[in-house]
């Protein structure tokens, strides 16, 4: 194969390559299976409304929420790290709740924790 020949099928191939790159990089809510999160202020609307469900489906009350990061798939994903206490005992979790358009929370996750990551 001819260098003048060869030269166009590389850069046809590394232009495919970068556009998938690309493509992949700025997709909002990671594969559609594994969401990707990101941090949010802990005290946002939907954080709060999580966190409280959440809660509430523990029976536990939240003394404060630590971390949080959401994400946005089809669904809203929310991964939330909260003081609560229950039972006479105070203790961290790290809970994951989500949420599809026109339905109710559901809790995918609830984790006593040492420490918030």
């Amino acid at each position: 194969m001819s260098l003048r020949i060869a030269l166009p099928i590389a850069a046809a191939i590394a232009g495919l390559t970068m556009s998938a790159t690309s493509h992949a990089e700025t997709r909002i809510g990671g594969d559609g299976i594994n969401p990707s999160y990101g941090p949010v202020p802990v005290n946002s609307t939907g954080i709060v409304a999580a966190a409280n469900y959440a809660a509430t489906t523990k029976s536990v009350v939240i003394k404060k929420i630590m971390k949080a990061r959401q994400a946005a798939t089809a669904d809203l994903h929310f991964a939330i790290c909260m003081r609560v206490t229950g039972g006479n005992k105070t203790y961290l979790v790290e809970t994951k709740v989500s949420r599809a358009p026109g339905k109710p929370y559901k809790l995918d996750a609830w984790t006593p924790v040492k420490a918030c990551t």
